[in-house]
C-alpha cells in the first residue's frame, strides 16, 4: 500500500494538537552476494536493524532475496532499498534493468547499500547501471577509514564522523550532477545522491548499516550511532517527494477518516467534549478539517472547528 497519513490526537487540557506522519512501504531486497556469501545470522542482522529504524520512523518493511524480484512487486512500494553487506558477487543484470524502470516510470526512489556497491559492476559484469549506482569502482582495494558527511545536506545533517574498519570500494562519482555527500579519509566519495527532473531520488552509501561481519564498524559507539542517524536521514530525504503525486488525495482522506473516527469513538481520551464529523474543504487540498469539536466536555454548547495544516517534510 502506498504511503498514508497517520494522525495521531494529542491532548493538554483544554487543547487538542494533532501531529501527522506519513508512512511508507518499504522493500529490502538481499542482494545475491549477501545471499550466497553471509550467514543466515549477518544476514539477519542486517534485516533486523534497518527494520528497527524503519519502525521508529513509522514505516513498514518487507523483505525479499533478489531472485524474487519482479515489476510487479516493486510498484507496491514507495521505497525500494538495496543490500549486498559488502558481498558483491553474482548481482544480477535483469534485477537492476527492473530496478531501473521502478525509478524512471514508477516513481519509485532507490537505496543502494553496502561497502562492495560498485564493484558489483566489474565482478557481476553488470552493463549500464552506472548512472543507476551513481559511481564507478575505480578499485574493490580499499581501506578502513573515516567517513566524514557534508552537514549541510539533509542526509549528512547533525551526522558526525563513522570509523569504519573494512575496505571500501574506491570509487568516482557518475557525472557532475550527482551529490557527494560523505568521504572517506582519502577523499574518496562513499555517500553520493541524486534526484531526476521528476523529483525521484537515488542514494548510494558504501556502508552497510550493521557491523554484520566482525570488525566492519569499531567499537566506536558514537560511530554506530552516527550511522544509524545517517540511515535515517537518507530515508527522510527520500522519501521526502513521495507526498505529492495523484495518490496523495487519498492518502489524506484517509488520514482524515482515521483521525475522526479516532476521536469519535473516544472523545473523552482526547480530552475533549462531542465531536461531529467535518467536510474536507474545497478550497485548500492541504488545510484539512479533521472534525468539529467541544474544547471542553464541561461544555458541549460551543462547537469549534480543527483544522490541520499538513506540510510533508
Amino acid at each position: 500500500m502506498k504511503n498514508v497519513l497517520k494522525p495521531t490526537i494529542l491532548a493538554a487540557v483544554s487543547c487538542l494538537a494533532v501531529e501527522t506522519t506519513l508512512a511508507s512501504d518499504v522493500l529490502l531486497i538481499k542482494g545475491n552476494g549477501m545471499l550466497e556469501r553471509q550467514s543466515p545470522i549477518m544476514q539477519q542482522e542486517e534485516v533486523s536493524t534497518q527494520e528497527r529504524l524503519l519502525t521508529e520512523m513509522g514505516h513498514t518493511l518487507t523483505v525479499i532475496d533478489e531472485p524474487a524480484v519482479t515489476q510487479e512487486n516493486l510498484n507496491e512500494y514507495d521505497l525500494v532499498i538495496y543490500t549486498n553487506v559488502g558481498q558483491a558477487y553474482h548481482a544480477g543484470q535483469s534485477t537492476f534493468d527492473t530496478l531501473r524502470i521502478a525509478y524512471q516510470n514508477g516513481g519509485i526512489p532507490l537505496y543502494f547499500l553496502g561497502d562492495d556497491v560498485a564493484y558489483m559492476i566489474p565482478s557481476s559484469g553488470l552493463n549500464n547501471v552506472e548512472d543507476l549506482l551513481l559511481v564507478r569502482s575505480t578499485s574493490n582495494n580499499g581501506s578502513a577509514s573515516t567517513i566524514t558527511l557534508t552537514q549541510s545536506h539533509p542526509i549528512g545533517l547533525e551526522v558526525g564522523s563513522i570509523s569504519y574498519n573494512r575496505d571500501i570500494d574506491v570509487t568516482s562519482v557518475f557525472s557532475t550532477e550527482i551529490l557527494t555527500i560523505g568521504t572517506t579519509s582519502s577523499g574518496h566519495p562513499v555517500v553520493v545522491a541524486y534526484e531526476n527532473q521528476q523529483g525521484t531520488r537515488i542514494t548510494t552509501q558504501l556502508v552497510s548499516i550493521k557491523a554484520a561481519n566482525e570488525g566492519i564498524v569499531s567499537d566506536d559507539v558514537a560511530g554506530l550511532a552516527n550511522l544509524e542517524k545517517l540511515y535515517q536521514n537518507s530515508i527522510n530525504w527520500l522519501l521526502e517527494n513521495q507526498g505529492d503525486d495523484d495518490n496523495s488525495e487519498g492518502s489524506y482522506q484517509d488520514g482524515y477518516e482515521a483521525g475522526q473516527q479516532a476521536c469519535l469513538e473516544n472523545p473523552t481520551s482526547c480530552g475533549i467534549g462531542t465531536c461531529e464529523p467535518a467536510t474536507l474543504s474545497s478550497d485548500f487540498k492541504m488545510h484539512l478539517p479533521l472534525l468539529h469539536y467541544s474544547p471542553s466536555a464541561a461544555n458541549d454548547s460551543a462547537i469549534m472547528p480543527l483544522w490541520v495544516d499538513l506540510k510533508i517534510t
